[in-house]
């Protein structure tokens, strides 16, 4: 599948980098704007030290997390984990995270964040990626 090109107001951050266990904690201190953003406040309260488990333990197995940052502001990151296809042959990645900061979306943040998701599920043999939008459709992404 084709990328749409960047908007004219694209924004192209140059700190995309995978993230490892140290990063859990400065991902899970603005895990809150997510877990608000989309709902999820509804099920419970954000728990830092929980996420920052998760996070950690998530890292260290077949999950990768992406981040953007400009200086020490984290503008976006995507969690993707790699899931066997059990009625086929093949890997499916899956998204367990979005979020794009509201200061830089619709500006190619999440394009960017996606287009390194491609190269790591390549790389771990995955054929696609399967996400869901904000509003709930389920998205299939040939890598």
């Amino acid at each position: 599948m084709a990328m749409c090109p960047l908007p004219a107001t694209a924004t192209k951050m140059t700190n995309l980098r995978r993230a490892t266990i140290d990063d859990a904690q400065a991902i899970a201190a603005v895990g809150h704007h997510f877990w608000n953003e989309h709902h999820y406040s509804r099920f419970g309260d954000y728990i830092e030290e929980n996420a920052v488990e998760a996070l950690t333990t998530f890292l260290s197995t077949e999950g990768v997390a992406m981040w953007l940052y400009e200086e020490d502001d984290i503008k976006g990151f995507l969690c993707l984990v790699k899931v066997p296809v059990f009625w086929s042959n093949f890997f499916s990645s899956s998204e367990l995270l979005w979020w794009v900061h509201r200061d830089v979306r619709k500006k190619g943040v999440g394009q960017q964040l996606l287009a390194e998701a491609k190269v790591w599920a390549r790389e771990n043999g995955c054929s696609l990626i399967e996400a869901h939008n904000h509003k709930g459709k389920r998205l299939v992404i040939d890598v």
